[in-house]
């Protein structure tokens, strides 16, 4: 990891992270534009981890993106944006905060309110938001290479919110 000057970098020199048990998250740069604003809940990729993300070869920390699809499936790391380590709900444009990539997840933030959420409902990351559904139909969804958590509360349809999740912490295709 780059240490040199990185706008607002406050890490070691590696990349920064905290393993509690099994949970992990992995402190990551918003790079975003001004109103670029991530809130705990969202459903992001860490990007600049490896040759596949996406991500310019010149970007050597993770950095916040939101998901997209390519033509060409990519490789990447789903993470859900959790800045309480620092006391905050949000991660501004332009500063560091934490994403849990592994784990028990207090709150992840599902698509819309028509789609329902259940309990043990195998989820994905969606296409240019900043949000997890289901993937596949709820109460009967499958394990896929685009799963990055399983579901361990309920949202109903109707309603938008977040739910539990665990967080398997395994590198995706989208």
């Amino acid at each position: 990891m780059a240490t040199g000057n990185i706008q607002n970098y406050v890490g070691s020199g590696v990349i920064d992270q905290i393993e509690v048990g099994r949970n992990q998250w992995i402190k990551a740069f918003n790079n975003q534009a001004a109103s670029a604003t991530y809130t705990n809940g969202d459903v992001v990729v860490l990007s600049g981890l490896s040759a596949n993300s996406g991500e310019a070869a010149s970007t050597l920390y993770p950095t916040i993106v939101v998901p997209a699809t390519s033509a060409t499936p990519v490789t990447v790391k789903v993470g859900v944006v959790d800045n309480t380590f620092e006391g905050k709900t949000t991660i501004a444009a332009l500063s560091w905060g934490w994403v849990q990539v592994r784990g028990y997840c207090q709150a992840v933030t599902k698509t819309t309110t028509a789609n329902p959420i259940a309990i043990d409902d195998y989820v994905k990351a969606m296409n240019g938001v900043k949000t997890a559904a289901t993937d596949g139909t709820s109460g009967s969804t499958a394990f896929s290479q685009k799963s990055f958590g399983v579901a361990k509360s309920v949202v109903a349809t109707g309603v938008a919110g977040t739910f539990t999740c665990y967080l398997f912490g395994d590198p995706v295709c989208i």
